[in-house]
């Protein structure tokens, strides 16, 4: 009887089980898992509702998502994309919906569904599954993988690594798998944390819960748009998570900040505003500055940004210089300058990097240094933007090599 050890009981882990059955293995599958139950990350993904997939289907969009490992995400787009993922949870009994930012959820709102319905696969077909358990090393001799834990030695004849990355280290993401990648000779790339929230050098505490969903960073030449939410500490939302994995591998500290330009609206450039404070300046002279400003932005915004730039809000516009307005239209619209002196401990949920794509089988994940060793999910050198990219990665990549002839064999 062939025997497979699976170390990582996190979304892949569990879609490659799920899917070996599917697919008609009929020898022994064990899982290792550091927890006492499956999924740790899946049950908190989108704040406990499991952003499963995204339904955003334009092949060119969808691979535009992922800022690193695009030629396996493009590969694998086709054996299991989006469509194909909704589709077979839908088979499998969860009711899905489409929000209006194109994430994907159950309608239940429940991860807990989600994660039934392998446990329902696993008990039917009697999967070994090792909770509390760790793996302390893998070790090839011959054709035989051997897997020693705090008890235990245990042999089987294929290997894989689903053991995520580093980030969220409550759920066990500890980076082990990248020392056994290591100790087969593999080469792990840079890594970093992803789709982190940012602590600021400025106090935003004043426009704290307040948010922008017609703004956007400007970040190394790129234009970051989305969502932006202020808070006590300083940034968060869907762009700031995407400002975090365009900047992954930056050191960012109190003497050396990350600097980004935010802009509160779009569609508020800095020629509209010189042209609309002029306008309303020749109106209403008599108008405080901040009133003209408050049509167009939130009022305690526009407060703390005339603050920063030690303009008094209630100064009347008859009397704004013109070096005062060119530095209000500026800020406003070309951008005001934050400084990002962290990342918010504890809320990466993503590590940027990992396993060298250049040493996996792109068809079959295997190894190209160890044969019978497998890798699926975050571990590699791939990861996406929020929106349930990550974690479709992770299910596209298990499902498929679950399928696998040389697998099962």
């Amino acid at each position: 009887m062939k025997k497979i050890g699976i170390i990582g009981g996190g979304a892949s882990g569990i879609m490659l089980s799920a899917s070996l059955i599917e697919n008609g293995f009929d020898g022994k599958i064990t899982i290792f898992e550091k927890n006492n139950r499956l999924g740790s990350k899946v049950l908190i993904s989108g704040g406990g509702r499991c952003n499963i997939t995204t339904g955003i289907t334009n092949k060119k969009e969808f691979i535009s998502k992922y800022p690193r490992g695009q030629k396996f995400v493009k590969y694998y787009y086709g054996k299991f994309g989006p469509t194909k993922v909704y589709e077979r949870f839908q088979k499998q009994g969860i009711e899905l919906k489409i929000e209006k930012d194109m994430r994907v959820f159950p309608k239940s709102n429940s991860s807990n569904d989600v994660l039934n319905i392998f446990y329902k696969i696993f008990e039917k077909n009697n999967v070994d599954i090792k909770y509390q358990t760790v793996v302390n090393n893998i070790t090839k001799t011959g054709n035989i993988f051997k897997v020693y834990t705090q008890n235990k030695i245990f042999e089987f004849d294929k290997i894989i690594i689903s053991t995520g990355g580093n980030a969220y280290s409550h759920t066990g993401s500890s980076g082990d798998g990248y020392s056994f990648a290591k100790n087969f000779g593999h080469k792990i790339t840079k890594l970093g944390p992803s789709l982190n929230s940012f602590k600021t050098k400025q106090d935003f505490t004043s426009i704290s819960g307040i948010s922008f969903q017609d703004g956007y960073f400007k970040y190394n030449g790129k234009n970051i748009y989305g969502s932006i939410l202020f808070t006590h500490f300083g940034i968060t939302g869907p762009a700031t998570f995407i400002l975090s994995s365009n900047s992954s591998f930056e050191k960012i500290t109190e003497k050396t900040p990350l600097k980004v330009k935010f802009i509160a609206n779009k569609n508020y450039d800095y020629i509209f505003l010189e042209k609309y404070i002029l306008e309303n300046i020749e109106k209403f002279p008599r108008k405080y500055i901040k009133n003209i400003l408050y049509k167009l932005y939130p009022n305690k915004f526009v407060d703390l940004i005339l603050s920063f730039l030690g303009i008094e809000s209630e100064k009347r516009a008859c009397y704004l210089s013109k070096d005062k307005r060119k530095l209000i239209s500026n800020n406003f619209g070309n951008g005001f300058e934050i400084d990002l002196i962290s990342r918010k401990a504890g809320d990466e949920f993503v590590t940027a990097g990992g396993i060298e794509l250049g040493q996996v089988d792109i068809n079959t994940l295997e190894s190209k240094l160890i044969s019978g060793l497998y890798f699926v999910g975050e571990i590699l050198d791939v990861d996406g933007y929020t929106g349930g990219f990550n974690l479709r990665w992770c299910w596209a990549s298990a499902y498929c090599l679950g399928k696998s002839k040389k697998l099962g064999e």
